[in-house]
C-alpha cells in the first residue's frame, strides 16, 4: 500500500503529474528537486526545478523483498552541494548512505498540488559519479531488516554501537568542529588538544573546500593531527573545516576510562578464548 497525501482531484483530461524527489545527506543536507519546469509547493516544502533525473520503475509486492531503485542525475556543471560541483562532491562520498524518498504530484491547475503520493524511500547504496551525472542505486528501507541473528553474541568486546541506542551516548557531546593547518591525502595536520589515540578508530568528515562530504575512519590520532585509513580525494588545505567524533576499541578499560559508561557496556571480558574453552 502507497500513501497518500491530499485529495485526489476530479479525474480529467487536464490533470498534472510531477515526480517530487527529497535527498537527504547524513550530515543532514536537504535537496529537494522536482520534475517540473516550476517550483512545486507539497507537504510544507518547496521543491526547486532541479537537474534532470531519470529513474527505474517502482512497484508493490506483498513480500518482504528489498527493492531497488537506480536513478540517473544530470548534473552539468550548474549543479552543486555545498558549494562544489554535485558530481565531485558524489565521488567524495557527500551522498554515501544518503536517503532519497521519491513522491508523485497530482495537480489539476500547474503548481497547485491537490494531492501526493509516495512511490519509494530508501538509502544510497552504490554511487557510480560521472562528468556530466551521477548514478545512485538506492535500495528500499527494507535492507535495515537484514540483521545479524541472534543479534547478541558473547564475547569480549561489546556488541553495541558507539553512540547508538544500546550505548547510549551522544554523539553531539562529543564531536567536536576543527579546521585543517595543512596536510597529504592520509594526514590532516590539526591541534587536537587530546592525548595520543584519543580519535583512533573514530570517524572525520569534511563541511568545507575541495574534500567537502569526504567521510574518513581514523587510524591513529596524536596531539598534532590524525591518520586516516583511506586517502582522501585531495590532500587538505589550510582553512578546510571538518568534525570529528572519537572511537572506540569496544573493550572494558575504554568504556570505563575514556567515555565512563561501564553501565551500558555489553561485552563479556571473561569469557575465555576457544582454545581454553571445556
Amino acid at each position: 500500500m502507497r500513501k497518500v497525501t491530499g485529495t485526489f482531484p476530479t479525474w480529467s483530461e487536464s490533470i498534472a503529474l510531477a515526480d517530487l524527489w527529497t535527498i537527504t545527506t547524513i550530515t543532514g543536507t536537504t535537496l529537494r528537486w522536482t520534475s517540473a519546469d516550476i517550483p512545486i509547493t507539497a507537504g510544507g516544502y518547496t521543491f526547486d526545478t532541479g537537474p534532470l533525473i531519470k529513474r527505474g520503475n517502482t512497484r508493490i509486492t506483498s513480500t518482504l523483498e528489498v527493492d531497488t531503485l537506480n536513478v540517473t542525475i544530470e548534473t552539468g556543471e550548474s549543479v552543486s552541494l555545498g558549494g562544489i560541483p554535485f558530481a565531485h562532491a558524489a565521488a567524495n562520498g557527500a551522498l554515501d548512505g544518503a536517503t532519497v524518498k521519491l513522491e508523485r504530484a497530482f495537480m489539476q491547475t500547474w503548481g497547485t498540488v491537490a494531492a501526493t503520493v509516495h512511490l519509494f524511500e530508501g538509502r544510497v547504496a552504490g554511487i557510480d559519479p560521472k562528468h556530466s551525472e551521477v548514478v545512485l542505486q538506492v535500495k528500499s528501507l527494507l535492507e535495515l531488516l537484514n540483521v545479524q541473528w541472534p543479534r547478541n553474541l558473547y564475547q569480549p568486546g561489546c556488541n553495541h554501537q558507539l553512540y547508538g541506542n544500546g550505548c547510549g551516548l551522544s554523539r553531539s557531546s562529543y564531536q567536536v568542529s576543527g579546521t585543517a593547518t595543512g596536510g597529504t591525502a592520509t594526514r590532516i595536520n590539526w591541534s587536537t588538544g587530546k592525548a595520543a589515540g584519543y580519535y583512533d578508530q573514530g570517524v572525520i568528515v569534511f563541511t568545507s573546500g575541495r574534500n567537502l562530504g569526504a567521510r574518513r575512519t581514523i587510524k591513529k590520532s596524536d596531539a598534532s593531527g590524525l591518520d586516516i585509513a583511506l586517502p582522501l580525494p585531495y590532500a587538505p588545505l589550510s582553512g578546510e573545516s571538518f568534525t570529528v567524533a572519537p572511537g572506540c576499541d569496544k573493550t572494558h578499560t575504554t568504556c570505563s576510562s575514556k567515555f565512563n559508561n561501564l553501565t551500558r557496556y555489553r561485552g563479556f571480558p571473561w569469557v575465555p578464548p576457544p582454545e581454553t574453552a571445556r
